[in-house]
C-alpha cells in the first residue's frame, strides 16, 4: 500500500465519517489498538531511516529514492492521521457516553509529527524559502547537499497541497470550529466547509452530490507527483485495515464501502476511484464549479 492509497483511505474516512458520527455504536477498541501499534512501528522505522540518511558517520546510508518514497508516505500519512483523529473527535463529542477514542488518535498524530518535522527541516534547508507557506520570504537558508533543490521544492509543494486537502476533507467531515487541533489552517478549513455547504446544503450528513468530484479531484491533485511505491507498504496496509475495522466494528449493516474493503483479502489491488473515463466525465461536467478559487488546487 503506497502513499497515494493512504490518501484514498483518508477519502474513505471522510466519505463514511458523517454516517459513523451519527451512529452511537462505540468505535471498535481492537481496531484502534491495532492502529496505534502499527502507526508507532511505522514512525519508528521512518525515524531510523532519516537518522541513517542524514548522519555523517552512518556506515550504510539509504539511497535518496528510498528516502523520497518515505517522505511521500509521511506527507500523505499525515492527511490520514489528521482526518481519522478528526473523525474520532467528532464521534466522542456526539456520544460522550462511549469510551473516549480521540486521545489515542491524538497521540498517534503527535508522534507522526516528529518525522514530519524532521523532514520539513531538511527540505527547507535544501529548498527555496518561499516554497512552503510557513517559511518567511527572502530568508537565507544554508543548503543541505543531501537533497537536490528541485526535489526539495517538489516535496515542499506536495506538503502544501496535502495541507490544503486535509482542511478540505475535514471541512467535509464536520464543523472545523471543533477540529482546530487537526486542521492545518482552521480559517481555511472553515471557508472550505462553508463553501461545500453552500454548494450542497445536505452535505455531509445526508447529501453526497459533491463527493464524487472531491474523490476524483483528490486523486488528480496527487497522482503525477507520487511514485506509486512504498517503504512500509505492509504496515500501511495494516494501518488502513485497522481503521476500517474500528469504523465497522459491530455495526450492522457495515458502511458499504468499508465492508467491501474488509471482505477482500487484496482490497487495495482494486482502486477505490472511478475509472478514467468516468473521472474525465465528472471533471468535464463540474469543471466550472471546481475551478472556484476556494477549491484546493495543485
Amino acid at each position: 500500500m503506497h502513499a497515494g492509497e493512504l490518501l484514498e483511505m483518508a477519502a474513505v474516512v471522510c466519505n463514511h465519517g458523517p454516517s459513523l458520527i451519527a451512529d452511537s455504536t462505540p468505535i471498535a477498541a481492537e481496531g484502534l489498538k491495532q492502529y496505534r501499534a502499527a502507526s508507532l512501528y511505522r514512525i519508528h522505522k521512518w525515524l531510523a531511516l532519516l537518522d541513517s540518511f542524514f548522519a555523517d558517520d552512518a556506515h550504510e546510508k539509504p539511497d535518496w529514492p528510498t528516502v523520497r518514497i518515505a517522505f511521500e508516505e509521511i506527507i500523505t500519512g499525515e492527511v490520514l492521521a489528521r482526518t481519522f483523529a478528526a473523525l474520532l473527535c467528532l464521534h466522542d463529542r456526539k456520544h460522550p457516553e462511549n469510551p473516549p477514542t480521540e486521545p489515542l488518535a491524538r497521540e498517534v498524530l503527535g508522534r507522526h509529527l516528529r518525522p514530519r518535522n524532521q523532514m520539513l527541516k531538511r527540505l527547507i534547508e535544501s529548498g527555496q524559502s518561499d516554497s512552503h507557506p510557513s517559511i518567511p520570504e527572502n530568508r537565507s537558508i544554508p543548503a543541505t547537499p543531501s537533497i537536490a533543490v528541485d526535489e526539495a521544492q517538489r516535496l515542499l509543494d506536495l506538503c502544501r497541497r496535502a495541507e490544503r486537502w486535509t482542511d478540505m476533507l475535514i471541512g467535509y467531515l464536520g464543523d472545523p470550529r471543533h477540529l482546530s487541533d487537526y486542521t492545518t489552517n482552521p480559517q481555511r478549513a472553515c471557508e472550505f466547509a462553508k463553501d461545500l455547504r453552500a454548494r450542497d446544503p445536505a452535505s455531509p450528513a445526508t447529501g453526497r452530490s459533491s463527493w464524487p468530484l472531491l474523490e476524483v479531484s483528490l486523486r488528480a491533485a496527487f497522482e503525477r507527483d507520487l511514485s506509486g511505491q512504498a517503504t512500509e507498504g505492509r504496515v500501511n496496509q495494516k494501518i488502513a485495515l485497522a481503521i476500517l475495522a474500528s469504523m465497522v466494528g459491530d455495526r450492522t449493516p457495515a458502511p458499504p464501502k468499508t465492508s467491501v474493503l474488509l471482505d477482500r483479502s487484496r482490497a487495495w489491488e482494486k482502486r477505490i476511484w472511478a475509472t478514467a473515463d468516468k473521472a474525465q466525465a465528472l471533471l468535464d461536467g463540474y469543471f466550472n464549479e471546481f475551478s472556484s478559487p476556494s477549491s484546493p488546487t495543485r
